[in-house]
């Protein structure tokens, strides 16, 4: 997931650790059970729709990502989980 946020690709997931903020990746716990798959997508779509009617610039978001994901950070994340 972390490689595809570094091309500037908008996010979608369940597990809180992949979401950086809300202008890069959405946090959509509703795809955790497939009873709420639909919730899900209506929620996934409505954001598509309002990110497409913003003049949106992938390379910034990639640029974010990008220092958002260095090595470092990913290591840090990595040992905090590991901790919990």
């Amino acid at each position: 997931m972390k490689e595809f946020q570094n091309f500037g690709v908008i996010a979608f997931s369940h597990q809180k650790e992949f979401i950086i903020d809300n202008e890069t990746s959405f946090y959509i716990p509703e795809l955790d059970n497939i009873d709420n798959i639909e919730l899900a997508f209506f929620k996934i779509m409505n954001i598509i729709k309002r990110i497409s009617k913003s003049n949106i610039k992938t390379e910034l978001i990639a640029k974010k990502n990008q220092m958002i994901n260095q090595c470092e950070n990913v290591l840090i994340d990595l040992c905090k989980n590991l901790l919990k």
